[in-house]
């Protein structure tokens, strides 16, 4: 599709007046539409792909090749991980009491991966069941996991070597959007905030908190697993 501008595109797809009548197809204002195409503010996910299908092209596309074209999440906005300030657990005790729930650090990915094809270390931390319950929301503690981040793609809200407690989607049964979330696809394996998109062809946006990162949309096309929910994170000690 090239380097264009998005005004550029909207004329040529929707010919002079596109920019009014992208406007009136998206049940927004007209200087909206105006003030996205000149860069002046950010589009949400859910009107990049209600855009896309009225222009007539690939939403992914369309984040790639455009210049100066911003992407943010929905008003509903991002959902912070809680974080575990000072945080330290008993070593493991010998034997383990109904009170605690030992959580397995996984040390590595393999293609497509679920939980079960994560590689476990020998190490685990051991949670008090109440501890799980009262400050993290968690009642059913079930395939439980740890992991290690990588990177800086979600800097500042997770810092490169935290480890990360991943509720496993099996236990949430629903994306909350805004959420950051473990996720396969195509058998890359992403930490993102996560937004699902009402439209007819139901579409998954991956967001970075660190801005040099593009968002990510996956279609129907693509092959992807959301394995889990981050509900908190920690220092390595």
């Amino acid at each position: 599709m090239g380097d264009f501008d998005l005004k550029r595109l909207i004329k040529d797809k929707l010919g002079y007046g596109g920019i009014s009548a992208a406007a009136a197809k998206l049940g927004v204002h007209i200087n909206t539409v105006s003030r996205w195409a000149n860069g002046d503010c950010s589009i949400t996910s859910q009107n990049v792909v209600r855009l896309a299908e009225i222009l007539g092209v690939d939403a992914t596309k369309l984040l790639q090749n455009l210049k100066g074209f911003s992407v943010s999440l929905t008003d509903l906005g991002k959902i912070e991980t809680k974080r575990l300030n000072n945080f330290k657990l008993p070593d493991n005790p010998t034997e383990k009491p109904d009170d605690l729930v030992a959580v397995p650090i996984l040390t590595s990915v393999q293609t497509g991966a679920d939980v079960e094809n994560f590689d476990k270390s020998s190490d685990s931390f051991y949670f008090p069941r109440k501890y799980l319950r009262d400050k993290l929301g968690i009642n059913n503690a079930k395939n439980l996991h740890i992991v290690s981040a990588i990177g800086d793609s979600m800097s500042p809200a997770i810092k490169d070597g935290e480890l990360l407690v991943v509720l496993p989607y099996e236990n949430d049964r629903a994306i909350i959007s805004g959420a950051i979330y473990i996720v396969n696809i195509d058998m890359v394996i992403y930490i993102k905030r996560l937004e699902i998109t009402p439209s007819p062809n139901k579409t998954i946006m991956l967001f970075s908190d660190n801005d040099r990162y593009a968002p990510i949309i996956v279609d129907s096309s693509s092959k992807y697993n959301v394995i889990g929910r981050v509900v908190a994170r920690f220092d390595r000690v």
